[in-house]
């Protein structure tokens, strides 16, 4: 199955070299606290738009001293040209007043972005912060976290009203996504990874396991784990068309 005319994205780190990346391929910049800092957020946003490619920065709660700080950085990313964001909570306790995703959207600043938000596969009830938001007005599309678990998966993807951003890792091998599971604490993904390796199941390693699901989301949103020229490439080798957004 060639996914020919289906949407691509691929998440990238402020430091990545962008200049392999297709004109046209939607790219969400991630900006770590514990690594990067929001002026390095930026100023890839801004290599971005020089070169034609459309940005989608990361804009997380926890990342804030101030309401300043959150002013300054949305101001400085609508400079460069950046129009779209993606808000969460973040895995670090907060430094700031922001504690969640809805304690942004509430300081009115973002009217001049397209938003989204990230929803876990893995929790699917009323409490769930994402889940409340999915369905406000004022938010563009949903991507999902990591997740194995393809029957948690569907489910999520009936219950949104939103355009699905369906997450999932790049070309991997088995070590590194046990790895990478590990190192963002998704313990029911190391586990269900860990039964196939020791059961000798063999795992597809490409994103081609979630071809499934093709038809019912939006966009195959890449984590790129190895190498951002590795996955660019395969990306390029599953359509026949390069403007992969349109």
């Amino acid at each position: 199955m060639r996914a020919k005319l289906h949407k691509f994205s691929i998440e990238i780190s402020p430091t990545n070299d962008v200049s392999c990346i297709p004109k046209a391929l939607r790219v969400f910049i991630r900006c770590l606290p514990s690594k990067h800092d929001l002026y390095q957020l930026v100023a890839q946003a801004n290599r971005c738009v020089q070169q034609g490619i459309r940005p989608t920065a990361h804009i997380t709660a926890c990342h804030f001293n101030c309401k300043q700080d959150l002013i300054a950085t949305l101001d400085s990313l609508y400079r460069v040209g950046c129009r779209s964001v993606l808000i969460m909570r973040g895995d670090q306790e907060p430094i700031g007043p922001f504690k969640n995703s809805i304690e942004l959207l509430e300081t009115g600043l973002f009217d001049a972005f397209e938003v989204g938000i990230v929803a876990d596969p893995e929790q699917t009830n009323d409490k769930n912060l994402a889940y409340k938001l999915a369905r406000n007005s004022n938010i563009a599309f949903v991507v999902t976290q990591w997740c194995e678990n393809k029957n948690k998966i569907q489910k999520l993807i009936n219950w949104l009203q939103k355009p699905v951003y369906l997450g999932v890792p790049g070309l991997s091998s088995m070590r590194t996504m046990l790895s990478m599971a590990s190192r963002l604490n998704l313990q029911k993904v190391h586990t269900q990874l860990l039964s196939w390796h020791l059961s000798g199941d063999k795992i597809i390693e490409s994103p081609k396991r979630f071809y499934d699901f093709l038809n019912q989301i939006d966009c195959l949103h890449i984590f790129s784990f190895n190498s951002l020229k590795q996955d660019i490439y395969w990306i390029r080798n599953q359509v026949q068309d390069v403007r992969l957004y349109d």
